[in-house]
């Protein structure tokens, strides 16, 4: 609300800021595709690591195990008896958990696991791996809290009571993905649409040259499930000055995989201000379904050469990059984006 006013900001999964006032998100779900891919892909790049992969088959072979699978699930759920209890095992839940799955790389080989139980019909070991999971925190299926609603749906502004009304949407973002774009692409639309409140303050004001005290450092995945990068560049353009950082990485947001590259360049712009060249491309450092660990992966890196430097690197960037793997396998996940 007060751009001259702040210092530093940056600003990491970004939305398309137009279409999320006016509650018309074409954009969100664009790369979702390309993330669903990059899991396939992962897992048959790492098959010691993935439940799913088999040997000879492609990533393609893999991926059409899922969706024949999902697809028998859609109209025939399975009942699972439990020694006091059953549980339902349907189309919804299973495709929910993996969409919220693609926002963590991190918890892709336990979701390979759960799928791979579910493909070879073993629904009882599902049921039971997945509570194992649960007890675990391993995280990969949780509710987003109310406050979620509360803030997305008193800023938006659009509105409606009939079904009908959400038909030019739904033509629109449909297309957007072939994984999700039914099945996910109408869910913040849906929830808000009938929204009896609205926020105190809502910006009203224009999304071009707006000027901040400092320019903003602005991070987009190249593969994000729900912020996608063309929403963090069009974003940049409203911003004078900004830049964008183009993290080489899946998942929602640069710490979901992590990487020393992008760290480093968020460090430097809070500690002196200083922003990356346009254009720059920072990689992610582990593969995905990688059992390697961050410390392993940069204890021999050196940046200026000399054994001191490379003693006081080690130091600093294992502090770093442990603090970011926490984050990239931390179980809380707080709503669509």
């Amino acid at each position: 609300m007060f751009p001259e006013k702040v210092d530093k900001v940056v600003l990491d999964g970004n939305v398309n800021v137009q279409e999320y006032y006016s509650g018309w998100e074409v954009q969100s779900i664009s790369s979702l595709d390309s993330v669903v891919q990059g899991f396939y892909d992962g897992c048959v790049a790492n098959p010691e690591e993935c439940a799913l992969a088999k040997e000879g088959q492609t990533s393609q072979d893999v991926s059409n195990a899922v969706d024949t699978f999902l697809a028998t699930l859609r109209y025939s759920p399975i009942v699972v008896k439990m020694d006091d209890d059953s549980m339902i095992i349907t189309y919804d839940k299973v495709k929910s958990f993996m969409f919220e799955s693609m926002y963590r790389p991190a918890s892709w080989p336990a979701v390979a696991v759960l799928l791979d139980l579910l493909v070879q019909g073993n629904s009882t070991g599902y049921v039971e791996t997945l509570e194992q999971m649960a007890q675990g925190g391993n995280g990969t299926d949780r509710e987003a809290p109310d406050a979620f609603k509360g803030i997305r749906c008193g800023d938006v502004a659009f509105r409606a009571d009939t079904l009908s009304a959400f038909d030019p949407f739904k033509d629109a973002v449909v297309p957007t993905s072939k994984w999700g774009g039914l099945d996910f692409g109408l869910d913040n639309i849906m929830q808000c649409a009938p929204w009896k409140m609205r926020a105190k303050e809502v910006y009203s004001g224009s999304w071009s040259d707006i000027r901040t005290r400092n320019p903003l450092l602005i991070i987009g995945n190249t593969y994000d499930p729900v912020t996608p990068l063309i929403s963090a560049r069009n974003n940049s353009a409203a911003f004078v000055g900004s830049v964008v950082l183009q993290h080489n990485g899946y998942g929602h947001c640069s710490i979901a995989q992590p990487s020393l590259c992008s760290a480093k360049y968020v460090q430097a712009y809070f500690n002196n201000g200083t922003l990356p060249a346009p254009g720059t491309i920072c990689e992610v450092d582990v593969p995905l379904f990688s059992s390697e660990t961050w410390t392993n992966a940069f204890s021999s890196i050196s940046l200026n050469g000399t054994t001191t430097g490379m003693a006081k690197r080690s130091v600093e960037d294992s502090a770093l990059l442990k603090a970011m793997t926490g984050l990239s396998r931390s179980p809380a996940r707080y709503g669509r984006a």
